[in-house]
């Protein structure tokens, strides 16, 4: 079952500060502000940890309590004390319960799990013989404690049994936090090896690369997976034709006015995907329709025209997307240059002059604000919440007056809940009735 938060509390943060923080439920966004040190960051990184499973790292990270209240008069309430977590929490039948505290011990006691997850996952990383974890690039072998010390931020999450009301809760809120690094990603190498991929790939730490690379290397990809429903569908549709006719589950029958009417929408949809990349190279041609044509040949054009709809249907989903996209880069962003998109190439950018541009002549700004919402639009889930620090990075001030526009228009597409942290006015840009105030007026008396 899928859950909405409403509240975020969190107590005892850096051991002085308590903050609560109201979701906006009719807009979907949440803008938190406060001075420098007050822990806008740092409670973002303690929801992030309870529901991604870093319970090793959600040792290390300054609380005493965080209470998370969901839709349902549903709440689940970490209690942190004496190294220890323990869990309360409410499911939607109203029935309260507590899980046995946990313990950094009882999460890292299979050190062989964290170990082979952290090879598998990290080349930078190799295991030694004598059971030490060596860090290839700088030289370094780490005991491993000394690792999980180090280290919490990447370590394999936790297999932990919980009561299932209690799974129920961690599960049913996709978390994701955009933190003020976004210019590296995590690389997959099915991308990176795609084979209309003709950029270099930087890489950096092993599977970490430049951010705008590996997202044009990903659309392209994601583009040559759709076409290739295409083809199947294509197939499929072709094999099967004999006995779709025979079953009439084919529509033969169209007037000459249907059939103009239907090519048109046709062809029109066409023209759509092309603009945004996909479909590239397929014919576009208009059907020939003729009034005075026989009733076999307006057969073949039906039917033609029937599984051409169909087999569009698929790029739906990814069409709307990209679309937004583009409009939001090319319509009011980029001033000089203009963002194509290819199966081919990814992205294209194109300045007023004709000249095609590499990615790394993009600014810090531009490349800060295609990473954002290309991860919101393509890769953040729908119902998710998300959490983003300082969207202004990089961003002029103008920008930054629209950010929370483009963000509208994004949660109307993708369904899901945004927090942001900023020290900016112009992110806010008058919209006060999003904002939640975090003070150091709540200083904890001692």
């Amino acid at each position: 079952m899928e859950y909405r938060i409403q509240e975020i509390k969190v107590e005892g943060l850096f051991g002085m500060f308590d903050h609560t923080i109201p979701l906006n439920q009719k807009e979907h966004i949440t803008i938190v502000y406060g001075e420098n040190g007050i822990g806008k960051t740092m409670l973002f990184r303690i929801v992030d940890a309870l529901f991604n499973q870093k319970y090793t790292y959600l040792f290390t990270l300054p609380f005493s309590a965080l209470k998370i209240s969901f839709n349902q008069d549903c709440y689940l309430e970490l209690i942190k004390e004496n190294e220890k977590i323990k869990f309360v929490y409410q499911s939607q039948d109203g029935n309260v319960g507590r899980f046995n505290p946990l313990s950094e011990t009882s999460i890292s006691a299979s050190r062989k799990d964290i170990t082979d997850y952290v090879v598998k996952n990290y080349p930078e990383y190799t295991l030694h013989p004598d059971g030490y974890i060596l860090d290839e690039e700088v030289n370094h072998a780490y005991k491993f404690d000394d690792f999980v010390k180090s280290h919490p931020y990447i370590l394999a999450p936790a297999e932990i049994w919980f009561p299932d009301d209690l799974e129920n809760l961690l599960n049913g809120v996709k978390i994701k936090f955009v933190g003020t690094q976004r210019l590296l990603t995590a690389a997959d190498y099915r991308v990176i090896n795609h084979p209309h991929n003709s950029k270099s790939y930087h890489l950096n730490k092993g599977i970490w690369g430049e951010a705008v690379i590996y997202y044009s290397n990903l659309i392209s990809f994601l583009i040559e997976q759709k076409y290739k429903d295409y083809i199947k569908l294509s197939e499929k549709l072709e094999s099967s034709l004999g006995k779709r006719l025979l079953d009439n589950q084919v529509k033969t029958d169209y007037t000459y006015d249907e059939l103009v009417k239907e090519a048109e929408i046709v062809n029109e949809r066409r023209a759509e995907l092309k603009s945004v990349g996909l479909l590239n190279g397929q014919s576009n041609d208009d059907f020939v329709l003729d009034k005075e044509m026989d009733d076999i040949s307006k057969a073949v054009i039906s039917v033609n025209v029937q599984d051409i709809k169909s087999k569009l249907k698929i790029f739906d989903d990814f069409y709307t997307k990209l679309k937004l996209f583009t409009e939001i880069l090319n319509e009011r962003r980029l001033s000089y240059k203009k963002i194509s998109i290819s199966r081919e190439k990814g992205f294209t950018f194109i300045n007023e002059n004709g000249q095609e541009l590499t990615l790394d002549k993009l600014s810090s700004g531009e490349q800060h604000e295609l990473i954002l919402m290309y991860e919101l639009l393509f890769l953040i889930p729908e119902n998710a919440l998300i959490m983003i620090d300082e969207p202004e990075i990089s961003l002029h001030i103008a920008w930054q007056k629209e950010f929370l526009q483009d963000m509208q228009d994004i949660i109307k597409l993708r369904n899901f809940d945004i927090v942001l942290a900023t020290h900016s006015p112009s992110i806010v840009n008058g919209n006060w009735s999003m904002t939640v105030a975090l003070t150091g007026k709540e200083l904890v008396e001692q």
